[in-house]
C-alpha cells in the first residue's frame, strides 16, 4: 500500500477546494492510503512515512504562502536525503482573475537571475548566501527588477554585522526595493542562534515596520518612487563608467 500525503494551505477556500478534489480522486486509486493535512500540522515525519506529495498553495506575490514556506522549512533538515527521487506535484490557486494561474512571466533574459512580472510589479529573489556578491543585486536590476525578496537562513557575527548594511547599499546603488527575511531561533540539526532582523529597504534607507506583531514584517512600497528622481540629487545609472572600471 504506497502513501499519497497532500499539504495544502488556504485563505480564501479556493486552495482547500483543489486540496480536497485531489483528495477524492486519491481515493478511487487502488492500492493507495491518502492522507490530507493542514501545512500547520504536517510534520517531517509525515513526509518521510509518505510516498508521493501534492502540495497546493495559494499564490501570494508570485510565490507560495507564508505556511507552505513554515511546512518546507521544518521538514528541510529531518527530511534531507531521505525522500530523494519521490514523486510530487505542486497545485497553485492563482489570483481570482486566473491571469498568474500559468504562471507569472519571466522577463528577465538572464537564465540564472529570472525576473517575473506580476500583478504588483517586477520581483526578483537573491536566496541567502548570493546576497553577499557583487553582481546579484546588478543583475536583477538590470533585468527590470523592482522588487527582490532575499530569504535567509543565517547566523553569525558577520552576518549580523553585515545583514542591515548589503541590503541598504544595495537598494540606494541599484534603485530596487529589498526585502530581507531570516528565520529567529534556534532550529536542530546544529541548534545555531539565527538573529532574525528581517525588514524592507529602498532607495532612501529602511521602511518603517508597521506590523504589530514580532515576527512578521510588514512595510508600504511604493514602486513609482524607482521612476522620481532620487531626491539626494544622485543618478548612478547616467554617471557610471563600466569602460573605465577593472573587470
Amino acid at each position: 500500500m504506497k502513501t499519497l500525503l497532500i499539504v495544502y494551505h488556504s485563505m480564501t477556500g479556493g486552495t482547500e477546494q483543489m486540496a480536497r478534489a485531489a483528495a477524492a480522486g486519491a481515493t478511487t486509486e487502488n492500492g493507495v492510503t491518502m492522507r490530507l493535512l493542514h501545512a500547520s500540522m504536517a510534520q517531517a515525519n509525515d513526509v518521510i512515512n509518505a510516498d508521493a506529495y501534492v502540495f497546493a498553495t495559494p499564490e501570494n506575490l508570485a510565490a507560495i504562502s507564508g505556511l507552505m514556506k513554515d511546512f518546507f522549512d521544518r521538514c528541510y533538515y529531518p527530511a534531507l536525503d531521505r525522500i530523494n527521487g519521490r514523486p510530487y506535484v505542486a497545485l497553485v490557486c492563482a489570483g481570482s482573475d486566473g491571469q498568474n494561474a500559468g504562471g507569472p512571466a519571466n522577463v528577465s533574459k538572464n537564465p540564472y537571475y529570472p525576473v517575473f512580472r506580476t500583478a504588483v510589479g517586477h520581483l526578483g529573489v537573491a536566496i541567502c548566501y548570493d546576497r553577499h556578491f557583487e553582481g546579484v543585486m546588478s543583475t536583477l536590476a538590470h533585468e527590470g527588477a523592482e522588487l527582490v525578496f532575499s530569504p535567509a537562513v543565517t547566523f553569525g557575527e558577520k552576518s549580523q554585522r553585515m545583514w542591515p548594511l548589503e541590503f541598504q547599499v544595495d537598494a540606494a546603488r541599484h534603485r530596487l526595493f529589498i526585502a530581507g527575511s531570516n528565520r529567529a531561533g534556534r532550529e536542530p540539526p546544529w541548534n545555531q542562534p539565527y538573529f532574525g532582523q528581517s525588514h524592507v529597504a529602498g532607495p532612501n534607507g529602511v521602511l518603517p515596520d508597521r506590523s504589530t506583531h514580532g515576527n512578521l514584517v510588514i512595510a508600504d512600497v511604493d514602486l513609482d518612487e524607482l521612476s522620481r528622481p532620487d531626491p539626494s540629487g544622485w543618478n548612478l545609472p547616467r554617471d557610471v563608467r563600466p569602460d573605465i572600471y577593472s573587470r
